[in-house]
Protein backbone atom coordinates (compact mmCIF):
# COMPACT_ATOMS: atom_id res chain seq x y z
CA UNK A 1 0.00 0.00 0.00
CA UNK A 2 1.63 3.45 -0.77
CA UNK A 3 1.55 6.23 1.79
CA UNK A 4 -0.68 8.43 0.14
CA UNK A 5 -3.36 5.45 1.13
CA UNK A 6 -2.58 4.82 4.00
CA UNK A 7 -2.52 8.79 4.96
CA UNK A 8 -6.49 7.99 3.68
CA UNK A 9 -7.11 5.58 6.73
CA UNK A 10 -9.42 6.33 9.55
CA UNK A 11 -7.15 6.06 13.09
CA UNK A 12 -8.80 4.12 15.52
CA UNK A 13 -8.27 2.99 19.17
CA UNK A 14 -11.25 1.43 21.11
CA UNK A 15 -14.21 3.21 20.32
CA UNK A 16 -12.79 6.49 19.32
CA UNK A 17 -12.54 6.58 15.34
CA UNK A 18 -10.81 10.04 13.40
CA UNK A 19 -11.92 9.65 10.03
CA UNK A 20 -9.61 11.56 7.53
CA UNK A 21 -10.23 15.00 6.36
CA UNK A 22 -12.50 15.97 8.86
CA UNK A 23 -13.14 17.94 11.79
CA UNK A 24 -14.83 15.86 14.39
CA UNK A 25 -13.99 12.26 15.68
CA UNK A 26 -16.44 9.46 15.83
CA UNK A 27 -17.56 7.33 19.14
CA UNK A 28 -19.48 4.84 17.65
CA UNK A 29 -21.52 6.72 15.21
CA UNK A 30 -21.87 10.00 17.63
CA UNK A 31 -19.62 12.72 16.11
CA UNK A 32 -17.56 14.99 18.77
CA UNK A 33 -16.85 18.41 17.04
CA UNK A 34 -13.06 19.54 17.49
CA UNK A 35 -10.91 22.57 16.67
CA UNK A 36 -8.70 22.11 14.24
CA UNK A 37 -6.05 22.02 16.83
CA UNK A 38 -8.12 19.83 19.13
CA UNK A 39 -7.87 17.34 16.01
CA UNK A 40 -4.38 17.70 15.27
CA UNK A 41 -3.28 17.22 19.28
CA UNK A 42 -5.75 13.76 19.12
CA UNK A 43 -4.72 12.85 15.63
CA UNK A 44 -1.40 12.50 16.73
CA UNK A 45 -2.20 11.17 20.32
CA UNK A 46 -3.94 7.96 17.55
CA UNK A 47 -1.16 7.24 15.72
CA UNK A 48 1.13 7.22 18.75
CA UNK A 49 -1.08 5.25 20.71
CA UNK A 50 0.24 3.43 23.96
CA UNK A 51 3.54 5.65 23.65
CA UNK A 52 4.11 8.75 24.99
CA UNK A 53 4.24 11.46 22.73
CA UNK A 54 6.57 14.46 24.13
CA UNK A 55 5.64 17.87 24.81
CA UNK A 56 8.07 18.93 22.08
CA UNK A 57 6.18 17.10 19.16
CA UNK A 58 2.92 18.44 19.29
CA UNK A 59 2.77 21.88 17.17
CA UNK A 60 -0.01 23.98 19.32
CA UNK A 61 -0.69 27.09 18.32
CA UNK A 62 0.35 29.61 20.86
CA UNK A 63 2.20 26.71 22.60
CA UNK A 64 5.30 28.91 23.24
CA UNK A 65 7.42 27.38 25.92
CA UNK A 66 6.55 27.72 29.49
CA UNK A 67 2.41 27.85 28.18
CA UNK A 68 -0.59 26.01 29.19
CA UNK A 69 -2.20 25.59 25.26
CA UNK A 70 -1.11 21.95 25.62
CA UNK A 71 -2.99 21.44 28.74
CA UNK A 72 -5.82 23.44 27.95
CA UNK A 73 -6.63 21.10 24.64
CA UNK A 74 -6.03 17.73 26.47
CA UNK A 75 -8.30 19.10 29.39
CA UNK A 76 -11.14 19.79 26.82
CA UNK A 77 -10.84 17.11 24.56
CA UNK A 78 -11.17 14.80 27.80
CA UNK A 79 -13.97 16.37 28.62
CA UNK A 80 -15.60 15.94 24.95
CA UNK A 81 -14.71 12.26 24.73
CA UNK A 82 -16.23 11.55 28.06
CA UNK A 83 -19.31 13.15 27.63
CA UNK A 84 -19.41 11.14 24.52
CA UNK A 85 -18.87 7.94 25.84
CA UNK A 86 -15.23 7.50 24.66
CA UNK A 87 -13.56 4.49 26.02
CA UNK A 88 -10.05 6.17 25.93
CA UNK A 89 -8.10 7.90 28.47
CA UNK A 90 -5.96 10.94 27.71
CA UNK A 91 -2.71 10.29 30.78
CA UNK A 92 -0.75 12.52 31.86
CA UNK A 93 2.82 11.13 31.71
CA UNK A 94 4.82 13.66 34.34
CA UNK A 95 7.72 15.48 32.81
CA UNK A 96 6.91 13.95 29.64
CA UNK A 97 3.95 14.42 27.81
CA UNK A 98 1.03 12.09 26.79
CA UNK A 99 -0.36 9.12 25.76
CA UNK A 100 -3.47 7.81 24.57
CA UNK A 101 -4.45 4.23 26.55
CA UNK A 102 -8.22 2.17 25.75
CA UNK A 103 -9.84 2.53 29.35
CA UNK A 104 -9.86 -0.62 31.43
CA UNK A 105 -12.76 -1.74 32.05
Amino acid sequence: MDQQATELQALRVGNLVLPPGGRAALIGDKPVPLTRTEFQVLELLLQRAGTVVVRGDFNVAGGAAGSNVLEVMVSRLRRKLKAAGADVQLQLARGQGYRMQVSQP
